[in-house]
């Protein structure tokens, strides 16, 4: 037998130098078994030490030449036992061997520190050329590591076992077959079912009325198919418990190296009250929530609230309306426009002051860029320690309070004015008779070769003409006797425009015809009206000297076209002249109010069609924009037509 086979003897434990001629070990199978960790020495059939390795030699703390030929009990006293001697005489007398006996050994470290040291102790028999026991091979290997190790993890595991089953959270463990193989004390009281009659069985056969829950079952079928942990709270049915219901969360996780699955089950009692409790009181605050939404949509301003970087942070239904955008347009973005630039600057300083509530006149911006008047309200919502949070504006469009407002001043200055006019009309016009019959009598005496006679007669022609704007001034200072019937105003439209269709013609000027088709009758005086819209007809001619087109539409009104009832007729007159500059725009209706040469107009136009539309319980409306023309647009009521 060579070197290697007697190593690979030792190193297997089977029955090393039972062929070795002398008990002699090389010195490279003694530096091999060291790192191996392993011992070796033999003794004679005198229980004397005959070799042994330096791992021996450092575990008796003695050199080698100090026990080669003592006595074994006496250098180990640790086997100096009735034990270890029949172990010893059963090898020498029987050739029997001992694997693996563990014993444990104590030493000091330090000198100061007792330990423990374990081994593991074979015995073999060594025999001669002729197969005869002439002593005992003895292996120690340390496995000091090895126990410890184990023992560590048992305590781990017991630490384990005991936390587990003391668990204030029910726990069930499955195997990689989704099979249930433990479950604590916890999930037994929660649950109300044995141990026993969960053990062995899958979650849908232990559970098959809760397990069929989608959210469950589905969280459940993702961990085993995809490795993925879930938690997942539901209302689990126990019997004669709460009604039959409790809450659960439920939190599995697989294992890893597929080892198998942890699921948590926790019931949560007064978490199920609590939850009823949320859920009603949700209910309750989504109806508030709504009733104020509701609310503030139905505000009649313009509600919109401002976070604390100027961005929207609601929008209501009228502010909807009143600038012409969706509130999913502008949430979240800034506020600036809803205001001019120059109104955004105003309210910028507004906001940085000290003022807490500010109400003001200020122009808005539609979203088709026009702009209007409103009345602004800003309120800041501050915190506990005054710092804006938040602001509110309330928005109201005074566009109609404004020309409501116009059209007050104007009526008292129209009413004002007719009873000046109409005094100062009497006024004149008697002395104007007298001047006109003594320019008659004196035309008819003086011959007409007479140098006085052209004299006389041009004193004639202007008395005469004077008495007629006395006599307009008369007719705009009396209420005419209106005289109303069933109009069509298609008709009353076409016959003024066909007053005025030459005239039209030599200017260059098309008219262009739009009408709805079954119009709205009204109720209206036709002498009147034809009076207004030849007005304004007029007017659009004299702003068009180098051409243009005049379009006329009328046409029914939303309501009108809907319900045939509280609704409107729309006349709309349409021109590409010069159209009115910004600053006259206010004072159009206002009487003798022109921007013409007193050859062509008087001023009184505008103010009387103003007033008949009124009488009428009309509206007159003007839009222009300089070099690109004028809209007027008039609103007599439709009659009830059901």
């Amino acid at each position: 037998m060579n070197q290697y086979q007697i190593l690979e003897g030792i190193s297997e434990e089977s029955e090393p130098y039972r062929y070795l001629p002398n008990p002699e070990l090389p010195d490279w199978a003694g530096e091999i078994l060291e790192d191996m960790n392993l011992g070796v020495f033999i003794v004679d059939r005198a229980f004397r030490f005959v070799n042994s390795t330096s791992f021996v030699e450092r575990f008796l703390k003695r050199t080698r030449d100090d026990i080669i030929g003592k006595y074994l009990f006496n250098v180990i006293p640790l086997f100096d036992t009735s034990e270890w001697r029949g172990k010893y005489a059963d090898v020498l007398t029987n050739g029997s061997i001992l694997k693996k006996k563990g014993v444990t050994c104590e030493s000091t470290q330090n000198d100061r520190n007792p330990i423990n040291t374990f081994f593991n102790i074979s015995l073999y028999p060594f025999k001669d050329g002729v197969n005869e026991v002439t002593g005992v091979t003895t292996v120690l290997k340390d496995v000091t590591r090895e126990v410890r190790l184990r023992k560590e993890i048992q305590e781990s595991k017991k630490i384990i076992e005991d936390f587990i089953e003391e668990s204030e959270i029910g726990i069930l463990i499955l195997d990689k077959d989704q099979r249930i193989i433990r479950c604590n004390r916890k999930l037994e009281s929660n649950i109300k079912v044995a141990k026993e009659r969960l053990s062995n069985r899958t979650m849908y056969e232990a559970f098959p009325r809760n397990m069929l829950k989608p959210l469950l079952s589905a969280a459940h079928r993702d961990m085993i198919e995809k490795h993925a942990p879930y938690d997942v709270n539901f209302d689990l049915y126990i019997p004669n418990v709460n009604d039959g219901k409790s809450t659960f969360r439920m939190r599995g996780t697989p294992l890893r190296k597929n080892k198998g699955y942890v699921i948590f089950v926790d019931r949560e009692d007064s978490f199920y009250e609590t939850k009823r409790e949320v859920k009603e009181k949700t209910k309750d605050l989504k109806l508030s929530t709504n009733f104020l939404y509701n609310l503030i949509d139905a505000s009649p301003n313009a509600v919109i609230s401002i976070d604390k970087c100027d961005g929207v942070i609601s929008f209501n239904k009228t502010a909807e309306q009143v600038y012409g955008v969706n509130a999913g347009e502008v949430l979240g973005g800034k506020y600036y426009f809803l205001f001019s630039e120059e109104e955004n600057e105003r309210i910028k300083k507004i906001i940085l002051s000290d003022t807490f509530h500010w109400e003001g006149e200020v122009t808005s911006l539609r979203k088709d860029g026009s702009n209007f008047p409103t009345r602004l309200s800003i309120s800041k919502i501050v915190d506990e320690d005054e710092n804006r949070i938040a602001l509110l504006f309330l928005i109201e469009d005074i566009t109609e309070k404004k020309k409501l407002r116009q059209s007050l001043i104007q009526s008292k200055k129209m009413a004002d004015l007719g009873e000046m006019i109409g005094g100062l009309a009497h006024q004149l016009n008697n002395p104007l008779v007298g001047v006109v019959n003594m320019a008659d009598i004196l035309t008819r005496r003086i011959r007409k070769d007479a140098p006085t006679f052209e004299l006389v007669k041009t004193i004639g022609e202007a008395a005469n003409e004077c008495r007629k704007i006395t006599n307009s001034l008369l007719k705009f200072s009396k209420k005419p006797r209106s005289v109303f019937s069933e109009l069509n105003l298609v008709q009353t439209v076409e016959n003024s425009i066909l007053l005025v269709k030459r005239q039209s013609f030599l200017n260059g000027i098309s008219i262009i015809k739009e009408y709805d088709p079954d119009i709205s009758k009204i109720l209206g005086d036709e002498t009147q009206l034809q009076q207004v819209f030849l007005n304004v007809i007029v007017n659009a001619l004299q702003a068009m000297l180098n051409g243009g087109n005049l379009r006329v539409e009328v046409r029914n009104s939303e309501k009108a076209r809907s319900s045939r009832r509280n609704g409107f007729v729309e006349v709309r007159f349409i021109d590409t002249g010069v159209g009115i500059p910004r600053e006259n725009l206010d004072k159009i209706f206002d009487p003798f109010f022109t921007t013409k040469d007193a050859d062509n107009g008087t001023g009184l136009g505008l103010s009387i069609a103003y007033t008949i539309v009124k009488e009428h319980n009309g509206k007159i409306d003007v839009e222009s924009m300089e070099g690109k023309g004028t809209t007027f647009t008039i609103r007599l009521p439709a009659q009830n037509m059901q």
